[in-house]
């Protein structure tokens, strides 16, 4: 079976959870997962691919496939220039039938369940968040990004000449950004949530845009699968998920890693013990006060990277401003 490849920069520490994002990586042999870092990783696992390369290098790959200066000053604003890794990594991916981004503050379940090769070669691109996505390897889906496109409306995606120039994170790589340019030119996209993507504005899981979100929840992985419980209509119920994206969340590790398996509770890793006794032991919290801590934080911070001029500029310039550039890159 032909193996897919997961893209993955990180500059700066790991998540103190990183070694169980490891073993749930591990376990999904038929992906390569190629790590761009300047932390020194001790990893000796075949598809584990661990490149040393310092920020400023990494930054000069995708600087050479752009004609004009990228804004590119911290790791964080990494996530708007995703779907150009095809292009700007090609000679690592090459070889592959597909490739994807990664993040690391996941949990990976058993991806081939949900993914099957006849299910993929159906699609030219697999899911919609920037959490997680696969592409299919070819010229089309590489220069994807490089779509000039005038799509309009209220959540209309930028393009990559608007978003390569500011440091505003512009999400061009989720749903209101390289999704919808893939929609608007007739790319075959994979949408179902076969994942779980918890709501970071609460202390309890909850998976959004699923049946289950308004249920809170719990998870344990064992063994390469990764199951979520919770209880229904006072029945405790359960579904496998692809991955469990804990966006947001500081975590606690109470857990060895050496261990076969492991739940994931609000806010920390445990051993695996008795399901319904671990959802009674977590009861329903209606505040989340780190969330609730962070959040003044956040609004000052988005302001800080222009988040406000952003918002004047979708509002009454962007079309003025396409133009321009559309009409400078004909001459």
């Amino acid at each position: 079976m032909e193996k897919d490849v997961c893209i993955i920069p990180y500059f700066g520490k790991f998540p103190n959870y990183w070694k169980l994002w490891l073993k749930s990586a591990v376990n999904n042999e038929d992906y390569d997962f190629y790590i761009f870092t300047d932390s020194k990783l001790e990893v000796s696992f075949p598809n584990i691919k661990v490149i040393n390369i310092q920020f400023e290098k990494f930054k000069a790959l995708l600087q050479s496939k752009v004609s004009f200066k990228i804004n590119l000053k911290r790791p964080y604003k990494l996530c708007d220039y995703k779907p150009m890794y095809g292009l700007a990594l090609f000679n690592y991916i090459k070889e592959y039938p597909y490739w994807g981004f990664c993040d690391i503050d996941v949990i990976l379940g058993d991806l081939n369940k949900f993914l099957t090769k006849p299910m993929l070669e159906g699609y030219d691109k697999i899911y919609h968040l920037g959490h997680m996505t696969l592409l299919k390897n070819n010229q089309k889906c590489n220069l994807l990004w490089k779509s000039k496109h005038h799509i309009n409306g209220p959540n209309s995606p930028y393009r990559y000449d608007e978003a390569f120039k500011t440091p505003y994170v512009c999400n061009f790589d989720e749903d209101h950004g390289f999704t919808q340019i893939a929609e608007n030119s007739n790319i075959k996209c994979y949408y179902s949530t076969d994942y779980a993507d918890l709501d970071y504005t609460r202390f309890n899981f909850f998976m959004l845009n699923t049946k289950f979100e308004n249920y809170p929840s719990v998870f344990k992985w064992k063994n390469g699968k990764l199951l979520a419980y919770y209880f229904k209509s006072g029945e405790l119920q359960f579904n496998e998920v692809a991955y469990v994206h804990l966006q947001k969340r500081k975590m606690k590790i109470l857990c060895k890693v050496t261990e076969d398996g492991f739940m994931i509770v609000p806010n920390q890793f445990i051993s695996i013990k008795d399901i319904e006794g671990v959802l009674e032991t977590n009861k329903y919290k209606h505040l989340y006060i780190e969330y609730k801590r962070k959040r003044l934080q956040m609004i000052i911070k988005h302001i800080q990277q222009h988040a406000i001029q952003q918002r004047i500029y979708r509002l009454f310039f962007k079309k003025i401003y396409r133009f321009l550039l559309d009409r400078r890159s004909t001459r």
